[in-house]
């Protein structure tokens, strides 16, 4: 087991979190603070809540998602002030109760693009156009 997975706290509940994200993402619970700058409220990140969430360059991944299992207690209290985060609101990062229901959902909605993904060098978007090699090397920007 991890350190980041031993902060974590234990219940029989779990859930188990997808994430899309090429990366993975630690996320926290919040404690109250003050910014040192303005002196105004903040919330800021309990460094001994931590939990890694796998992403889609872990060892452990179904349709493109990261697999984390975490308890059901932090995921509730942690999604109460991130429902708005774009990860969550866009479904790149969301929980299911059972490893099946979340293997399940990955597979079902593996083709979701999270605008994160590696380009395309045959297709590298709208108004970019592919460059050689040499072309780069004769006409270096």
């Amino acid at each position: 087991m991890s350190d980041v997975q031993a902060q974590q706290p234990r219940s029989r509940n779990v859930v188990w979190v997808e994430s899309k994200l090429p990366w993975g993402l630690d996320i926290f619970l919040d404690q109250d603070g003050v910014d040192e700058q303005s002196g105004k409220p903040i919330k800021i990140p309990r460094p001994d809540t931590r939990v890694r969430l796998n992403g889609a360059n872990s060892g452990r991944i179904v349709g493109g998602y990261g697999m984390t299992q975490v308890d059901a207690e932090f995921w509730a209290e942690w999604m109460k002030t991130h429902k708005d985060f774009p990860p969550v609101k866009s479904g790149a990062v969301k929980a299911q109760p059972t490893r099946e229901r979340a293997m399940a959902q990955a597979m079902d909605e593996k083709d979701l693009k999270t605008k994160l993904e590696p380009i395309d060098p045959d297709k590298p978007g709208e108004g970019l156009t592919r460059v050689t090699s040499s072309a780069a090397i004769d006409n270096p920007a």
